[in-house]
């Protein structure tokens, strides 16, 4: 190792570890400076969000949550109906919120379509209006750039159309760009898979690498605790494995079995 001389300091230096900026002259302003926020706190207290659940108990505002579960046990059925009733409650505002429908079929999504339109949310669909999930990111950087994120929510349903959640580096570009989407004020909540086989404890196993729980704020894995096959009502339970904020360990929702309702808007009433 050798030393050089920082800012009359004594520093050292790792050889294999270029400097990327010239070192100031002595009285020059350190190149950190600039991204320094002191002075800037008024400006962010703007952007400041209250606690206020986007789904109750479970996803906060200003926060990124990703929520784990088995295909058809009703994760998109739950959020919707927890989002109509945060909007029905005016716990969120229904213009700034975008349901990013990516893993439905035609029928499902007109149904979808429907809902949004009765509680004045918007409804985004992988090839309509040119909206590709690939495009994403670069839209919500554009909403960075733009200063449109902060109060905007997005809900990814599901994650695996806008990454590859077995690539760690993929993944880690998805969660760093969302990570400064709810950093500028911006709410992210993303529907993922859990692995067909379930862990020696009985529990789902989220599918994929571990960096979207390690990068988000807080992530659930939904079980089945009644299928509805006698009961006629399906309970599941959202568990809780990460978590920032006052959101809950454990939150149960339950809606009548899909066999016992005519269609998809009696589903989400149930």
């Amino acid at each position: 190792m050798q030393t050089q001389d920082l800012f009359n300091r004594k520093t050292t230096i790792y050889p294999d570890t270029p400097l990327n900026e010239p070192l100031p002259a002595s009285g020059q302003a350190n190149p950190l400076s600039r991204y320094s926020l002191t002075g800037s706190s008024d400006e962010l207290e703007k952007k400041r969000l209250d606690e206020v659940f986007v789904l109750a108990d479970i996803a906060l505002l200003g926060q990124a949550t990703v929520l784990y579960a088995a295909p058809n046990c009703g994760k998109t059925l739950a959020v919707l109906s927890l989002i109509t009733d945060a909007i029905a409650e005016n716990r969120i505002d229904a213009h700034h919120l975008f349901y990013i429908n990516a893993d439905d079929y035609f029928s499902g999504l007109i149904e979808k379509v429907k809902i949004a339109e009765k509680f004045g949310f918007h409804m985004i669909g992988e090839g309509y209006r040119d909206f590709r999930a690939e495009n994403l990111l670069g839209l919500q950087q554009a909403m960075i750039d733009s200063d449109t994120a902060a109060g905007s929510v997005v809900i990814l349903d599901t994650t695996k159309r806008f990454t590859d959640l077995m690539s760690k580096k993929v993944v880690s570009t998805f969660t760093a760009l969302n990570r400064r989407f709810v950093s500028q004020g911006g709410t992210v909540i993303a529907l993922a898979h859990v692995n067909k086989k379930k862990g020696d404890n009985g529990k789902s196993v989220y599918a994929g690498t571990s960096d979207i729980i390690d990068d988000f704020d807080c992530a659930y894995v939904i079980e089945v605790l009644d299928d509805g096959t006698e009961s006629g009502k399906r309970v599941i339970a959202f568990e809780n494995l990460k978590s920032r904020g006052s959101v809950e360990a454990k939150v149960y929702f339950s809606y009548m079995s899909p066999d016992c309702v005519s269609g998809y808007t009696e589903l989400l009433e149930s």
